[in-house]
């Protein structure tokens, strides 16, 4: 009935291994089982901290293992999606729209290439590539941002031979969006990330519960929180019906220039990271890190400042909000591997609660 959805981890085929033998375990037919691999070593190596001399050596024979696991799926597991281009890692550590469509399609491309050198046939390759991408609480630009990423993936295929086919996304509302001050207006961003995603067209949509922040649950409404992120796409889909329509913002003037635009800057952007070396020499020697670093900042910048309202972070605070933090806590980690979560709202929470820095 519904998709199992894994984190393969540096090591494809191991995890391969473990869901055919769990499923064998269980009497099950693995040819008519939904999964989702979802693997990514470029991802990974940015998860793990591992982006440091050799990188390159490292993510070629993951991409390998990766192509050999993908030829077994496709005759062992053939419903199952083997790759996963994690857009939301660099979402999560500021990356700007056009920042995260470039690396989601410098990956894809990459995993592309790996699976059509491992021999599977131009079908079964697009097909076992899904899209992880977030949506913040802004509906235009996450239609924009959803509608751009399938042109430039339109794009690379047909520039491949291929057959021209829509990216399978699955949307996740974000994570960098949310604050602590304020939980319930985190549900707000939620509405709209998943508004955006709807419209967009997503084949999956994630709601991540609103009282959990930084991998901690504020207050003690958890089981509330999980039902209303868990019915939230059903009532978008089945009450709102915004998923009746296929690119339901297709035509709108405002909408296809903003695409347009989009695709532009991000396809300009790629090939200047190609002319560089690439995605992954960029993550090697730290450039790509220290960049998505700068976006944050600028970003918190923007709220510090007033330029960009965040409800119930820089504006409209509570009454019993603690007062704003009198240290800078917009600096990303140095970019030496991995790439560290971050939060905009983080730089208006007390730095001294006893509960966020434990």
């Amino acid at each position: 009935m519904i998709t199992l959805s894994l984190r393969a981890g540096p090591d494809t085929g191991a995890a391969l291994d473990a869901l055919l033998a769990l499923y064998t375990a269980r009497g099950l037919d693995p040819r008519r089982q939904r999964a989702a691999l979802d693997a990514d070593p470029i991802g990974e190596s940015l998860r793990s901290g591992d982006a440091t001399d050799g990188l390159e050596a490292r993510v070629e024979n993951a991409m390998a293992g990766l192509g050999e696991s993908a030829v077994r799926a496709a005759a062992e597991l053939p419903l199952a999606r083997v790759c996963a281009v994690d857009m939301t890692r660099h979402h999560e550590s500021g990356a700007s729209p056009v920042q995260e469509l470039v690396a989601g399609i410098a990956t894809a491309a990459r995993q592309l290439e790996s699976l059509r050198a491992a021999g599977l046939s131009p079908d079964t390759a697009e097909r076992a590539i899904a899209f992880r991408v977030s949506v913040e609480a802004d509906i235009v630009g996450g239609v924009v941002k959803l509608r751009a990423l399938e042109r430039l993936w339109r794009h690379v295929l047909a520039n491949a031979g291929l057959p021209v086919q829509a990216p399978f996304v699955i949307a996740e509302t974000s994570r960098r969006q949310q604050s602590r001050l304020a939980p319930w207006v985190n549900h707000l961003r939620n509405v709209a990330g998943a508004t955006a995603a709807m419209i967009g067209d997503a084949d999956v949509i994630v709601v991540h519960p609103h009282d959990l922040v930084d991998g901690r649950r504020l207050g003690d409404e958890a089981i509330i929180a999980d039902r209303v992120a868990r019915n939230l796409p059903i009532l978008l889909a089945e009450e709102c019906g915004l998923g009746a329509v296929a690119d339901a913002a297709g035509g709108a003037h405002a909408i296809e220039s903003l695409t347009q635009a989009t695709v532009e800057a991000a396809w300009t952007a790629l090939g200047a990271l190609q002319k560089a070396g690439g995605l992954v020499a960029a993550i090697a020697d730290g450039h790509w890190q220290a960049a998505l670093a700068r976006t944050h900042a600028m970003r918190v910048d923007r709220l510090r400042d007033g330029t960009a309202v965040r409800v119930g972070v820089n504006r409209f605070r509570h009454a019993d909000a603690p007062p704003l933090a009198e240290t800078d806590a917009s600096a990303a980690s140095a970019p030496e591997g991995r790439l560290e979560p971050v939060r905009e709202a983080a730089a208006f929470e007390r730095i001294d609660d006893p509960e966020r820095s434990s």
